[in-house]
């Protein structure tokens, strides 16, 4: 289990003060991002994300499957995702639970760091649920109102954890999401009197855009407050994480608009704070969004050619 000491939290806290961190980079600076998608053939979409040189790594695959809508709502789609992350040799993703407890000065038992890992991935799960519905017309998965619709299985696995897991998880699910293609059905009479029938294309590069419009699809940003004073920095690795009193996340849009606000932490935020993290957030947002797009229309342009996918640096 990984514990940071008093001389180490208090060397980073210094750092961020000077505007220089441990790593070299300023208090915004991200790591870089190295971004490949369509990694997984038998997925319809995926995306694999590593961010830093010591990575976070994430790797999102989309699968599509023909079911039936729920009785309740007929006329939609279904969405469900799976975070699958074993982090019980890294006990950062107990600190994202527990700000305002300095938990290396005290033991974890192994079961509470078990049962912190389920509430973390069930609340990543229910975030990432979250964006996508609000992202993507449920109504557009239906193909026999009632009866048939396509499910959307979203399955993201969190390899490698340093730092701002929670950033990277919905910028490779959006890349993975974003390169899912669907086929197109045709919905013809079946030679039984009042029977629809489902015919896949013969052609199996005959195929739609998943999400059509990326604008809606939000990327977001954590910062994380160190220290007592009223300083923050972006793309946090474990050790910064330990040292966090507060962390907030901000969803934003290719539209610049703010999707949801996150925020953890029993340190106070003040109104001066608050503004200057919402102003960097959908600047540095804003970025990310349209060199993921660049990416992403340029390796549409190749995707007739079946070679190797271009690879995304930030």
């Amino acid at each position: 289990m990984y514990k940071i000491s008093e001389s180490e939290k208090k060397y980073i806290e210094n750092g961020v003060e000077c505007g220089i961190r441990s790593d070299g980079r300023g208090r915004l600076e991200y790591r870089p991002i190295v971004l490949e998608t369509n990694v997984i053939p038998q997925a319809s979409g995926s995306s694999f994300l590593k961010l830093g040189e010591m990575e976070t790594q994430v790797l999102v695959g989309v699968k599509l499957e023909l079911g039936e809508p729920s009785p309740e709502k007929p006329e939609q789609g279904k969405i469900t995702t799976c975070i699958d992350w074993n982090a019980s040799e890294n006990s950062a993703m107990v600190n994202m639970l527990n700000y305002g407890a300095y938990i290396s000065e005290r033991s974890v038992q192994s079961s509470e760091v078990r049962n912190l890992e389920e509430q973390l991935k069930a609340e990543l799960s229910l975030r990432l649920e979250k964006v996508i519905q609000e992202s993507l017309d449920l109504n557009t998965l239906i193909l026999v109102p009632g009866r048939n619709c396509w499910n959307v299985l979203i399955d993201c696995h969190i390899l490698q954890n340093n730092g701002n897991v929670q950033d990277a998880v919905l910028l490779a699910t959006r890349a993975a999401l974003l390169s899912t293609y669907v086929p197109n059905l045709r919905i013809v009479q079946s030679e039984i009197e009042g029977k629809l029938e489902i015919e896949l294309p013969e052609d199996p590069y005959d195929c739609s855009k998943l999400i059509s419009d990326p604008t809606q699809v939000p990327l977001s940003i954590t910062f994380n407050k160190i220290g007592e004073k009223n300083f923050y920095i972006a793309d946090a690795t474990i050790q910064e994480e330990f040292c966090s009193n507060l962390q907030l996340t901000v969803s934003v849009n290719s539209y610049g608009q703010f999707c949801g606000i996150t925020k953890r932490g029993s340190s106070s935020l003040s109104p001066s704070s608050l503004k200057s993290m919402l102003n960097n957030a959908r600047s540095i947002v804003l970025s990310l969004i349209k060199q993921q797009d660049d990416y992403l229309t340029l390796e549409n342009s190749t995707r007739s050619s079946r070679g190797n996918n271009p690879i995304f640096l930030l």
